[in-house]
């Protein structure tokens, strides 16, 4: 089945989420209608009671899918597509309960409505288990081109924006173009920018002569300035991590076109939902990076939970984080290092005492460190 949203991935975003395990249902505030002053009361109470029939509803169809009492994981799922229709996880997720049941044509019928419907998450498409038994079906074949198909147009559009917004570059004082230098990708927080984020940087990278580049995210946040890594018109399609690895794909395609880099010393960082994207892209870019600095961050394990390393090609991990964040963001790096280096991960955590939602005091030198260990210098 496909995993579910949570409020850290979408961090900040004006919604109401509610996580569930294996589903997720997201009700924006920007897609209900506005009532009348005299039905406000009656309209809230009607959506309260909606959200709770969609939370119980999907809870219990995760509870039947952990059972793998499947007829009963078919109806609740067949509920949850009639309260909230036209949602490609909810009817991916039902198609896979109807495979796991031993009903193909059932399956290549939902596959085929959540392909309609923009299902795009090519990857688990292909991968997941759930969907064993459906794939010799005569109608796979059609499905499976539709979802790529999804998925190269969001591509596509990924590339044309990312290619109109300009990447914030600083070289080095004595940057010399003939000789390779190291890279460092930088990710700005939500509702942060390009800019900000390689100014923090600075100083350290001039100090080893790396370039920094930093991408600027391209989503618009509703209501307010500022950009997201998140696409707010997707929140319920949880490809919308996978788009934001592409946006670093892309920074270091754009990095290797343009600059002689030394492979052996890219990084990836990232402050914020900046780190969230860092946690989970690392590990799995198509390009190598040596290591990853996330900060003030979050590790989601649903999202980021590591593949297992290869080797010694795999990235070492500084956490950053300060000990007045957030506890959840505090608690989900301890478990992220312990996450990791189960997977085979070489990775640390520095909490800063009596620092909130920023980066440390002594900046340069904390990050210093950073570099110095995802180096192994």
């Amino acid at each position: 089945m496909s995993p579910p949203n949570t409020p850290g991935r979408l961090r900040f975003l004006p919604i109401f989420t509610l996580t569930l395990i294996g589903v997720s249902v997201v009700v924006s505030v920007f897609l209900l209608p506005m009532p009348s002053a005299h039905n406000a009361a009656s309209a809230a109470k009607d959506v309260d009671q909606l959200t709770l029939d969609i939370e119980r509803t999907a809870r219990d169809h995760c509870q039947a899918y952990t059972q793998k009492d499947w007829p009963r994981a078919i109806g609740l799922a067949l509920r949850l597509n009639k309260l909230v229709p036209g949602n490609s996880t909810h009817q991916y997720n039902l198609a896979c309960v109807y495979s796991l049941n031993g009903e193909p044509d059932r399956a290549i019928e939902w596959l085929g409505k959540a392909a309609q419907n923009g299902f795009s998450r090519l990857t688990l498409f292909e991968t997941d288990t759930d969907l064993g038994a459906t794939r010799s079906h005569e109608g796979y074949k059609a499905v499976h081109s539709a979802v790529k198909s999804n998925r190269g147009r969001i591509l596509a559009d990924l590339k044309a924006r990312f290619e109109e917004t300009p990447l914030h570059v600083v070289l080095p004082p004595e940057y010399n173009a003939d000789q390779a230098a190291p890279l460092i990708v930088a990710l700005h927080g939500y509702g942060g920018g390009a800019r900000g984020v390689t100014e923090e940087w600075r100083n350290v990278a001039a100090e080893m002569g790396a370039i920094v580049i930093a991408p600027q995210a391209i989503f618009p946040i509703p209501g307010q300035g500022g950009v997201t890594w998140i696409d707010p018109n997707r929140i319920d399609d949880p490809t919308c991590q996978d788009d934001a690895e592409f946006l670093v794909q892309l920074t270091v395609e754009y990095a290797l076109a343009n600059h002689r880099i030394d492979k052996e010393r890219m990084i990836l960082v990232g402050f914020s939902q900046g780190g969230i994207i860092a946690v989970a892209a690392a590990p799995r870019s198509k390009y190598r990076f040596a290591g990853a600095i996330p900060m003030a961050g979050e590790y989601l394990p649903r999202f980021d939970a590591p593949p297992k390393a290869v080797g010694d090609s795999a990235p070492r991990f500084y956490f950053m984080i300060g000990e007045r964040d957030r506890d959840v963001a505090v608690a989900s790096y301890r478990l992220a290092v312990k996450e990791f280096t189960a997977a085979g991960y070489v990775a640390k955590l520095r909490i800063y005492p009596r620092v909130g939602h920023r980066f440390p005091d002594d900046r340069d030198k904390e990050l210093r460190r950073a570099i110095d260990f995802v180096l192994k210098l």
